[in-house]
């Protein structure tokens, strides 16, 4: 029985440290400069990832840009919405006195 017993107090002990590591660890991570300082870190990162996407991107949407013939399709599509409103406007249509 005795061994029983310091077998149990030995076991108690152990739990009983290992809960204090735990929390001193849970401590630590959530201290407030290792939070803002994780934090800074995430947002470089953040800000580094968009400036290099933009830098890989921007080339390729500006040789787009310069090969396609933008005249006809901004003149189609200025012609179209022209021709929609025209139809759409009472003005254009006859009035009803037969004027």
């Amino acid at each position: 029985m005795a061994d029983t017993s310091q077998q149990l107090v030995t076991e108690l002990h152990e739990i009983h440290t290992f809960l204090r590591e735990v929390h001193s660890k849970e401590q630590w991570s959530n201290h407030p400069v290792k939070v803002t300082a994780i934090s800074f870190a995430k947002g470089v990162a953040y800000g580094m990832g968009i400036i290099a996407a933009a830098a890989i991107v921007a080339p390729f949407v500006l040789w787009f840009l310069r090969s396609v013939a933008w005249p006809p399709l901004i003149s189609t599509i200025v012609t179209d919405v022209i021709h929609q409103m025209e139809q759409a406007s009472p003005l254009a249509q006859p009035a009803a006195g037969g004027r």
